[in-house]
């Protein structure tokens, strides 16, 4: 399923193979700042301040949106291969 994973940036498209994903805001912007950083773990706290500014001090947030995007692109969520949580952040894996 990595391989069908399609995200057009013009558009702020995320799809998988055939299937267009319905991404919040939130869920895209995440999505964005982990492949921007492609294979390099993006902390918490960076992730926070960048897609949660209001709320930067509250990990529950980013929990949250990320179980949910987690969710809508794994195949197994409780396996992950695209989005994998490493120790205090996230990191994308083509």
């Amino acid at each position: 399923i990595k391989g069908r994973l399609r995200i057009d940036f013009a558009s702020q498209q995320v799809s998988i193979g055939d299937k267009l994903l319905r991404l919040g805001p939130r869920q895209y912007e995440l999505l964005y700042h982990l492949v921007s950083n492609e294979g390099e773990v993006v902390s918490n706290e960076t992730l926070l301040d960048k897609v949660f500014p209001e709320n930067k001090d509250d990990i529950r947030f980013l929990n949250l949106y990320m179980k949910k995007l987690m969710e809508e692109l794994e195949i197994n969520p409780d396996k992950p291969e695209i989005i994998i949580k490493e120790g205090h952040g996230y990191k994308f894996v083509r």
